[in-house]
This record gives structure tokens, C-alpha cells and sequence, in this order.
């Protein structure tokens, strides 16, 4: 199967969140159906999303951004990350927080996500000041304390009901990393024993059981900007992962085959087509936006445009079918 199922002629922002922005083994038992508990978690999703809270789509990936933000600059884990917006938008779906309070709400749920994936997380102090907060007032700080229990008290204690996309991300690199080195283990073997190789030879045919970086770290950016885009929240986490990772073979580009991709993520091109058109698009905003000064991007935009991150934030996007990358996915 071929990309070309995309039936579209250009890339637009097909959600309204980034339009007026300044940028433009449980994984197993999913794939087999075994437990229901994603289908059933996320069928409740799909109910409680015409019941959000009354927010702009631009507004909510502001909180997003902010939450970004905050914890790249506590340099907390993309786990936490990913908690913390599952737990804002299952707040928001709930209405039991004031408008003008939604922003302590956010910087409560990161909070909650760093004390359920840590051991050991920053005191409230440090998240006010990190969200350029008034952190030197105990006022500040006892609002954060009380939203903290609000929240709690609403999610009944449940931080986490289901994997993050993150989650399944991880899942996917994993299961795709021991198929690669199963298939060089035997090369890789040969060569190393054999006379006549050389070590160059030898150093190659352990590259190619690797899997490259740009690949693992563009995925995992597509994966990130989709916490922006509220057009993507009523979708599955796996699902969700599944078409970041098949978009990031797009646009680095791999040779990903559809075969394959049912085999890692237990979704199909077809099956992820839609969350994968969504993410095409935030993408090319995104990108849209790389000119803009560092502190009018999006926090994901912008880190990803660092060396560290194999500068994937800066690969072009795909604006139509007549781009050759397209081409590449069979």
C-alpha cells in the first residue's frame, strides 16, 4: 500500500488550535482486543470531547504550550509531559474549573504527572517560578496546593487510566529494534569472524541493526505536537503513535511497509490516515514557523530545532502529493 491514499491536493491546518497562535505487555493485549480497556477508555473520550470545558482549541494549545514549557524547563520527562495533558484534558472535561484559574490547573496537572513518574520532583516554588509565576507569594503557592486537590479529588485518585501515546511510542522503537538486530545478529557474526572482513565492514553491519536517530527523535516530535492539537485528543494513544511513527518514515524518509507498520503498532496505513493528516498538518505550521523569534515559537517547535534532537524540527514538510516522499512509503 502506498501513501497515496491521501487524497489530498495541499496540506492546510486543519485544526483551528495553531490558527490564530503565533505559529502556524498491555501494548500486546491492545493489538489482540483481549482487554477493552483502551477501546472503552477512549469511546468515553470521543463522548466527553463535545463536553469540554468552554475553551478555544487556541486557547487549550496555549495551556499545552505552557505546560511544554514548563517542564523542559524542570527538565522533567517526556512521560510526565504526556501524563499532564491527559490529566488537563480529562479536567476540562469535567467543566469544575474556572476559566481564569485554567492555567493553575495546567501547572497543578503537570505537577500531579511529575509526583506519579518521579520519585523525586521539584517543590511548588520551583514549578510557580518555572511558569514565571508570582512564586514568592504563600498566596501562589497554597492556590497550587488547593488546585492539586481539586483535581485529584476529581479524577478520584486515578492519575493514570491508560498508556500515553508516549507509551506506545517506546513500544514500537523497541519491538522494532530487536527486529533489526535479529536480522544483522547473523551478518554482523559472520563478518566479525570471518578473515577477509574488514573492521569498517564489520562497524557497518552493526549500524544497520540500529535504528537511526533522526527516525526515533522525529517520531517522537510528531508524537509531541500532537498534544496541541485538540483535533487528535479524541484519538487512541496507540493510535495516535502509530501514525507519528508512520509519518516520521514519511518525512525522514524510511522504507516502512505497511505490512510492517501493522506488525509494530497493530494499525494499518488506512487505519491511521486520518490522525496522520492531522499531524501532516500541524507539521507544515509548525514549520511554517521556523523563522519566527525563539520566544514566538512553540515550545515543542523549538526544541526539536536543537542539535541534540538531530534538528528534525527543521525537516521540511509535506505540502502535496507531488512531493517525492510520498513515493517512498510502500
Amino acid at each position: 500500500m502506498v501513501l497515496t491514499c491521501f487524497e489530498f491536493e495541499e496540506v492546510e491546518c486543519v485544526g483551528e488550535s495553531l490558527d490564530s497562535c503565533d505559529q502556524v505487555d498491555f501494548y500486546s493485549q491492545r493489538k489482540r482486543g483481549s482487554d477493552g480497556v483502551e477501546t472503552r477508555c477512549y469511546e468515553e473520550a470521543w463522548s466527553r470531547r463535545s463536553c469540554w470545558q468552554d475553551i478555544s482549541a487556541s486557547d487549550r494549545a496555549s495551556l499545552v504550550d505552557s505546560v511544554t514549557r514548563t517542564a523542559t524547563q524542570l527538565q522533567l520527562s517526556s512521560d510526565v509531559l504526556f501524563l499532564a495533558v491527559a490529566c488537563l484534558d480529562r479536567v476540562l472535561s469535567l467543566r469544575i474549573i474556572a476559566s481564569k484559574q485554567l492555567d493553575t490547573a495546567a501547572l497543578a496537572c503537570l505537577w500531579i504527572a511529575a509526583k506519579f513518574e518521579h520519585c523525586v520532583v521539584p517543590p511548588a516554588v520551583h514549578f510557580l517560578a518555572a511558569a514565571q509565576a508570582d512564586f514568592t507569594s504563600p498566596a501562589a503557592r497554597r492556590l497550587l496546593v488547593d488546585m492539586e486537590a481539586v483535581i485529584l479529588k476529581a479524577l478520584d485518585y486515578r492519575v493514570c487510566t491508560s498508556p500515553t501515546s508516549k507509551t506506545f511510542l517506546r513500544t514500537t522503537f523497541t519491538q522494532m529494534q530487536a527486529q533489526l538486530q535479529q536480522q544483522h545478529a547473523g551478518l554482523l557474526a559472520k563478518q566479525q569472524h570471518s578473515s577477509s572482513s574488514s573492521s569498517t565492514s564489520s562497524a557497518a553491519a552493526a549500524a544497520a541493526g540500529q535504528i537511526d536517530p533522526r527516525l526515533y527523535f522525529c517520531a517522537s516530535y510528531l508524537a509531541e505536537m500532537s498534544l496541541l492539537e485538540s483535533k487528535l485528543a479524541p484519538f487512541p494513544p496507540s493510535q495516535v503513535a502509530a501514525a507519528a511513527f508512520a509519518t516520521a518514515n514519511l518525512l525522514v524518509p524510511g522504507a516502512l511497509r505497511d505490512a510492517q507498520l501493522q506488525q509494530l503498532t497493530g494499525y494499518s496505513l488506512a487505519q491511521v490516515k486520518e490522525p496522520m493528516t492531522f499531524l501532516l498538518s500541524v507539521h507544515h505550521v509548525l514549520y511554517q514557523g521556523r523563522h519566527l523569534p525563539l520566544t514566538r515559537m512553540y515550545e515543542t517547535a523549538r526544541k526539536y530545532r536543537h542539535a541534540s534532537m538531530c534538528r528534525v524540527g527543521l525537516i521540511p514538510s509535506i505540502t502535496s502529493t507531488t512531493d517525492q516522499r510520498l513515493r517512498l512509503y510502500q
